[in-house]
């Protein structure tokens, strides 16, 4: 209620240039490359979440932290994600494409540490302030990526990010659940990394397609 009150009393008014009819917004789905973007998001919300969504079970169970520590690392993680979203705002700025592109790499790397580090105190509570700075990028790495190819229809665009990203999250959840049920708890961590490089793979395909378009253009 408080979030409402506040965007009804501070969220300017956007005057409307031009009434988008339904099908010219949905007509956006047409485009291959949308897809691709859209698969991407899928992917890097799993990643987030496949690992995030069992953040407590973790640290109760590899690093033996007490009910205690467990709330404070989620508040420090909460806090810390403020701070991730100006540091990756300030470089997508600068470049989107590389930071897409380094985004789901520096999340595996992360997950390497707490795979590695998990079970030392000292150590997984610093990686947590790491973690929780990257974790926030994921949402605003996401949006970008996706409104890129969704000009015609921002806020159709950003619908898309909202089904979509829940649909990661519930991929990411589930299969982590899985590692967790088959494998141990310790292994949940190469769930958020498999989902990682996958984003990945799918950004690699999509420059690559944004390239092969451009030069189809150029030659013609």
């Amino acid at each position: 209620m408080i979030a409402f009150v506040g965007i009804l009393i501070w969220l300017p008014s956007m005057p409307v240039k031009e009434k988008m009819s339904y099908g010219k917004q949905i007509g956006i789905l047409r485009k291959p490359q949308l897809w691709l973007n859209i698969v991407t998001v899928i992917f890097i919300f799993a990643a987030m979440f496949s690992v995030y969504s069992y953040f407590a079970e973790y640290l109760g169970q590899v690093t033996h932290m007490n009910g205690s520590w467990i709330s404070i690392m989620l508040m420090v993680f909460g806090l810390i994600m403020i701070l991730g979203n100006f540091l990756f705002g300030e470089l997508l700025h600068k470049s989107m494409t590389k930071t897409v592109i380094m985004f789901p790499l520096l999340f595996a790397v992360i997950y390497l540490f707490v795979y590695y580090l998990g079970s030392y105190f000292i150590p997984m509570v610093v990686i947590v302030l790491i973690w929780g700075a990257v974790h926030s990028g994921g949402l605003i790495v996401s949006q970008a990526w996706l409104t890129t190819e969704a000009k015609e229809a921002p806020e159709f665009g950003n619908s898309l990010l909202v089904s979509f990203s829940n649909l990661g999250i519930t991929i990411g959840t589930s299969v982590g659940g899985w590692f967790i049920s088959h494998l141990g708890i310790h292994q949940l961590i190469w769930s958020g990394i498999m989902f990682a490089l996958l984003a990945f793979l799918m950004i690699a395909i999509k420059i690559k397609a944004s390239k092969s378009s451009s030069e189809q253009v150029s030659v013609r």
